[in-house]
């Protein structure tokens, strides 16, 4: 172990050289049984965290884990869950979160705040969509993608006054039930009031299903997302847009405090440099 950090009372920070927990470290974790707060960073980019979930139980307090980074199974992510008192903050983003560990995590759902599950190995869509609908005063998520089909009629997200944040990549089918997928899409992000950074970006699908993305397009339903007054980020990196001046004209009246664009407006590049450039006018930043 080269560094420990105190933040406060119960918030402890480590910062690990090699690339897995020994006894050494496990031992020195479990000698702080009131933490509420533990963030893990390492100096390497990927970290092994099983073994962790042994000295799990001993914070019998413990409301928020932050490890980015880490790996761990899902079996072993689920009895680190289980034994922490109030999950209101999870961000694992290497691990693979599966049914195990969502089933150990439902029961937090109502004081849930913000997760990471980005990079998991399994691909969650329909735990992305349960954990919109079910947690109330969720602020931020961040997820995988998302089948659009799993977003149905009538089924509202219960963090419509909470949500800050939402890192999702929503995949349409294709190639004709999309534009009513994308619809219902639209209609229950616009009920995100306070949302303040959208990120649709595809990071994770082949090439040859970029045109299955959202498309922000007036005629596609653009139009909808006028309710989302507090959004200051929006990001659709890898996907491919078609957007004109009127798109652009219409974001700079209607998301009043939008402060960075980031993605390929339009795939002509001259006309994508053009439009950026309508923002940077504005004083927004687009890239």
């Amino acid at each position: 172990m080269r560094k420990i950090y105190f933040t406060f009372k119960y918030d402890i920070r480590f910062a690990f050289e090699p690339r897995r927990l020994s006894d050494k470290h496990l031992n020195i974790l479990a000698c702080f049984p009131n933490l509420v707060n533990l963030r893990l960073s390492f100096m390497n980019s990927k970290f092994n965290l099983n073994g962790f979930e042994k000295v799990a139980g001993v914070w019998t307090q413990l409301q928020e884990l932050t490890a980015p980074g880490c790996e761990i199974s899902d079996e072993n992510l689920a009895l680190v869950i289980s034994n922490m008192n109030r999950v209101k903050r999870l961000v694992v983003p290497g691990a693979d979160f599966g049914p195990l560990a969502l089933a150990a995590l439902r029961p937090h759902f109502p004081h849930l705040k913000e997760l990471n599950m980005s990079l998991s190995a399994i691909n969650m869509g329909a735990a992305t969509v349960e954990i919109l609908a079910s947690c109330s005063q969720l602020q931020s998520l961040t997820a995988d993608r998302v089948a659009g089909w799993r977003v149905r009629e009538g089924e509202e997200w219960a963090c419509q006054q909470s949500l800050k944040s939402l890192e999702v990549c929503f995949v349409l089918s294709r190639p004709n039930p999309k534009y009513r997928q994308q619809q219902l899409i639209f209609e229950r992000i616009s009920e995100l009031r306070n949302l303040e950074r959208l990120d649709i970006s595809n990071r994770k699908i082949p090439d040859r299903d970029l045109r299955y993305t959202l498309d922000f397009r007036l005629g596609r339903g653009l139009g909808v997302l006028k309710t989302l007054k507090a959004l200051r980020e929006f990001h659709f990196e890898y996907t491919k847009q078609w957007m004109e001046t009127e798109e652009v004209e219409w974001m700079l009246e209607n998301w009043p405090q939008l402060e960075v664009v980031m993605g390929p407006l339009n795939v002509d590049n001259d006309i994508d440099a053009r439009l950026k450039s309508l923002f940077c006018d504005n004083y927004i930043d687009a890239y």
